[in-house]
């Protein structure tokens, strides 16, 4: 129970950190903040929900990928691991981050299955990449 309390605080901390360190400079602030009021609010909310579509697209393809390999996690976990790990991509230099944090996860709730549940993050990796390379592909042709 402590151990839960102290990463909830841990992630707590980094994230008020982070988002401190975006907005500290008051100029920086006002420039957002006028982006912000000028920008049609439609817009934003279209682009949001867009984003959301992508991360459940993401959920959804990585729980496949977990269940072929005879993981169980839920949805809801799935999902949060899903979103620690952009949290990690988004915060951390290079791409893997996320990654080990689901690797991270994956040991800790499956030790039977690390290596499926390894396994699953790789092709998720590959299905993903596969995406873009089919996408770039038809839009060039």
């Amino acid at each position: 129970m402590l151990r839960r309390i102290l990463l909830i605080l841990l992630q707590a901390t980094v994230t008020t950190g982070a988002i401190l360190y975006v907005f500290h400079d008051p100029s920086k602030r006002a420039e957002i903040g006028g982006a912000l009021h000028r920008a049609d609010k439609m817009w934003i909310v279209l682009g949001c929900a867009c984003y959301a579509c992508v991360e459940i697209v993401a959920t959804v393809r990585w729980h496949m990928l977990l269940r072929i390999q005879r993981i169980s996690l839920g949805w809801v976990r799935t999902g949060a691991i899903v979103i620690i790990g952009l949290f990690f991509n988004v915060f951390l230099p290079g791409l893997v981050g996320g990654d080990v944090m689901r690797l991270y996860y994956i040991f800790r709730l499956a030790p039977e299955a690390k290596v499926p549940g390894s396994l699953s993050i790789v092709m998720d990796r590959l299905l993903g990449l596969l995406a873009i390379v089919f996408w770039w592909r038809d839009s060039i042709g």
